[in-house]
């Protein structure tokens, strides 16, 4: 399990001592993540193809008995294909409709890569805009 997903720390931004607990250096550090594990997907033919803000688990990964980092986890793999110019199940507006008529019409996978960017570009675009409101 997860602490939260990041549509409830977007929509519950939590207060300690009248600071929020999650600073725009952790969620940097959590787009660092998301990007890797998008990349490591891609390297294995598997795209996603639904990040938002609830398929996005935020966990905690104990390094040692001083260090506990915050780490994500991606969930809801049903719109998820190998097929990098099949897209399946979109929410709106965190796609490019652009992007997703070149890809349809394209035998380029580099550009799928674009696409599932194009996606957490977005999520990590409204969580940041939700999270500097509180600071």
């Amino acid at each position: 399990m997860g602490l939260c997903t990041l549509t409830d720390l977007k929509n519950n931004i939590y207060y300690l001592n009248n600071k929020p607990k999650i600073l725009e250096y952790n969620l940097l550090y959590l787009s660092f993540i998301l990007i890797k594990i998008c990349y490591k997907l891609f390297k294995i033919n598997i795209y996603h193809s639904d990040y938002k803000e609830s398929n996005l688990i935020i966990t905690s990964k104990l390094h040692s008995c001083f260090d506990n980092l915050l780490y994500l986890k991606i969930i809801d793999f049903g719109c998820s294909t190998t097929k990098f110019n099949k897209i399946y199940g979109l929410t709106n507006g965190y796609y490019s409709k652009f992007l997703k008529e070149v890809l349809e019409n394209s035998n380029n996978n580099l550009i799928r890569l674009q696409y599932e960017l194009h996606m957490i570009g977005n999520v990590i675009k409204n969580v940041y805009e939700k999270v500097k409101n509180y600071h």
